[in-house]
């Protein structure tokens, strides 16, 4: 590991840091942000988008169609109308 920071080859040290930042500056001007309702919320409403991005993968994965996440939700929102 250490061979990997020396080398240049953070991976994903600086998304998570990155996250980190963020959650910290979100709590200290919203103390509840990481209370358990609240990210229970964030989780269920989060669903959605990762049905879609899921969908999106898959298709991307057996390599048939591009596919942009804005028409996948229009024709979803069609279908569901």
């Amino acid at each position: 590991m250490a061979e990997r920071l020396r080398g240049g080859d953070l991976g994903l040290l600086p998304v998570l840091a990155g996250l980190v930042v963020i959650w910290v500056v979100m709590q200290i001007l919203n103390p509840i942000f990481l209370s358990s309702a609240n990210l229970t919320n964030l989780a269920l409403e989060s669903v959605p988008v990762g049905i879609i991005a899921l969908g999106v993968v898959c298709v991307l994965l057996v390599g048939q169609i591009d596919l942009s996440v804005g028409s996948v939700s229009g024709l979803s929102a069609a279908v569901l109308a």
